[in-house]
């Protein structure tokens, strides 16, 4: 069976939708896993 999709068909409701907000992506932080013992940090 072939199917013949109409591109209006496959856009989201109420495109284009808000604009993309870009945030900074200088961030830092520490943390360590969820037991007190790890030795894994980051």
């Amino acid at each position: 069976m072939k199917h013949i999709l109409n591109p209006h068909d496959c856009v989201a409701p109420d495109h284009p939708g808000i604009e993309p907000r870009r945030s900074q992506s200088g961030k830092a932080g520490v943390g360590t896993a969820y037991s007190a013992s790890s030795p894994i940090w980051f």
